[in-house]
């Protein structure tokens, strides 16, 4: 006997272990009882009856403690759900599980490709998993039983997993798509920034501050035709400035022509006039300007006039 209701040491374990078969049926275990530390020290336990007991859960370190197990009796017991790793169990070929209160099975359940033999009646099972399972009636019943559930079980895992797979594909292209629109967002946010800097230097260049000291010019599209510059305002200063000193000399130089013709006029008016001659004719300046002309000019007309005729002869 256990030492006490719902605990096994390792020697009792060992009393209740034959031929690989180990009976815990008719002991009170609930599924924080069944004692695993010992149970991986006894070697390849290929039969265990947990029956008639009030286990509501089996933990599930319990199909890797197990590897080698072939039989498993869960029967008369309160189990509402099968642990989702049973599917490990890849040698397990008979499993009891009358009397409890399952509603479902575990998706690797399909993955018991070992299990020749399966009783699950007085369970409160969907409809299709009862009407895959039948009767159980005999060992016939419960043998295609496992194949026919199993098979379910197969079929089930297979589309539940498909929907998965199209839900992670889902999910990735979302967030592909969500990455690429965010992606064309960030460009166009750059894009419209980069037009407000350029409209900002625009209208920097267009209108430039009076304290700089510079003057804007508005020149017409033919200024700058076939290829014309533009000249900056320090070169319009320049050249207002020199043209309007080149105006004075052109002034200064017209006047003296001007004045020139005069006394050549009076000169030639005074010296060839057989009438008396005006009072002009006798000023100061007027005898200096003919004794000027009589002595410098008329000589150095001669001599270049001689000088040309030799040069032509």
């Amino acid at each position: 006997m256990p030492s006490s209701s719902t605990s096994f040491s390792l020697k009792e374990l060992k009393e209740k272990f034959e031929d690989g078969e180990l009976d815990l049926s008719l002991s009170s275990l609930t599924g924080d009882d069944i004692p695993l530390k010992q149970l991986k020290q006894l070697k390849k336990i290929q039969s265990l009856d947990l029956s008639n007991n009030v286990i509501s859960s089996l933990p599930v370190e319990l199909c890797s403690t197990l590897p080698h197990l072939i039989k498993l009796d869960l029967s008369k017991n309160l189990l509402t759900a099968l642990p989702g790793n049973i599917g490990e169990l890849k040698n397990l070929k008979s499993l009891d599980l009358l009397g409890n209160r399952l509603t479902t099975l575990p998706e690797s359940f399909g993955d018991l490709s070992s299990l020749v033999w399966l009783d699950v009646r007085d369970n409160p099972l969907s409809a299709a998993i009862l009407k895959e399972a039948g009767d159980c009636l005999d060992d016939r019943q419960c043998k295609t039983c496992a194949i026919r559930v199993v098979g379910l079980m197969s079929s089930v895992h297979i589309h539940r997993e498909k929907i998965r797979v199209e839900e992670r594909a889902n999910q990735e292209a979302e967030a592909k798509a969500k990455a690429e629109e965010e992606k064309a967002e960030r460009k166009r946010q750059k894009q419209l920034e980069k037009e407000r800097r350029r409209q900002e230097y625009l209208l920097q260049r267009q209108h430039k501050p009076e304290s700089e000291g510079q003057n804007i010019t508005s020149i017409s599209a033919g200024d700058c035709k076939d290829g014309g510059t533009v000249d900056s305002p320090k070169t319009t200063t320049e050249r207002k400035s020199s043209g309007g000193f080149g105006s004075v000399l052109m002034l200064i130089f017209l006047f003296a022509i001007f004045t020139a013709a005069l006394v050549y006029a009076a000169y030639y008016y005074c010296e060839n006039d057989s009438k008396p001659p005006l009072p002009i004719c006798r000023t100061p300046v007027t005898l200096a300007v003919r004794d000027y002309i009589n002595n410098n000019v008329k000589p150095l007309i001669a001599a270049l006039t001689n000088g040309f005729h030799r040069t032509a002869d």
